[in-house]
């Protein structure tokens, strides 16, 4: 897992949210501006990987805007910047399987160092 040193919110979207009052995530126009906040946030804050499983996504199509508090139980932080993340497209991990699990327990990897709670050693294998 890994930390995300989120950015201010970009320029183009306070512009954005400054046009379209929305309601809902669904109202984000999905092929517009939905791309180009995953392609800020993948290239200039998380480098292209995902920071679930660390697994890099090459392009917008290999990965999904991810809320890390889930919209349906969260709607007053959908449009959160701080709230969202790019995560692989892996069905059996990351953000599609977490889908709208969340509790205080959460290693938020935009809040929490997921290193202060996790140990691996390359060289031994060691968890």
């Amino acid at each position: 897992m890994l930390k995300v040193n989120k950015e201010q919110e970009p320029d183009f979207l306070l512009d954005y949210k400054k046009k379209h009052t929305h309601k809902s995530w669904k109202d984000y126009n999905k092929d517009d501006i939905r791309n180009k906040i995953k392609e800020n946030i993948l290239l200039v804050e998380q480098e292209e990987y995902c920071p679930y499983c660390e697994k890099r996504i090459y392009t917008n199509d290999d990965g999904h805007i991810e809320h890390i508090k889930p919209r349906d139980f969260y709607p007053k932080e959908f449009q959160d910047y701080n709230n969202i993340l790019v995560s692989c497209n892996e069905k059996n991990s990351c953000g599609i399987y977490k889908k709208n699990n969340y509790d205080d327990k959460f290693i938020n990897p935009v809040i929490d160092n997921p290193n202060d709670y996790f140990y691996y050693s390359i060289a031994s294998g060691e968890r």
